[in-house]
This record gives structure tokens, sequence and C-alpha cells, in this order.
């Protein structure tokens, strides 16, 4: 699902919780997009992430020692 219409949707779930109780397919609904909104989040901290590049105070690149 595209992030917008994904976060509309979770939207839209949240509001219609505030005005009923959700039935058991909404709410499975919901935690699907959630779970879904998460991941998206994580794969965007982990390419910001991998796009980081250290310097040390001489202005060299600090080589990834992960490995």
């Amino acid at each position: 699902m595209a992030n917008q219409k994904l976060i509309a949707r979770l939207n839209e779930l949240y509001r219609e919780s505030q005005q009923r109780t959700l039935t058991v397919e909404e709410l499975s609904e919901r935690d699907q997009l959630r779970r879904e909104y998460l991941e998206m989040i994580k794969a965007q901290v982990r390419e910001s992430l991998e796009r980081i590049e250290l310097i040390d105070e001489n202005g060299n690149r600090i080589e990834d020692h992960k490995h």
C-alpha cells in the first residue's frame, strides 16, 4: 500500500475507534497496517544510517569495521 494511502487508512481507523468499537476485521487491518508502517519507518532509518559517513578530526574517512 502506498505511504499516503496507508497513513490515511490508519487515520481513518483511528477516527472510527474514537466513535465506536472497531470490528475484529478492522482491528486486524489496523494491526497489519501498523506493522507495515513500522517496517517503512525502519527501512527509512536504515537507509539514512547507511548514508552516514564518519570523518576523523583530520578529515579522513573512517572505514566501516562492522564486518
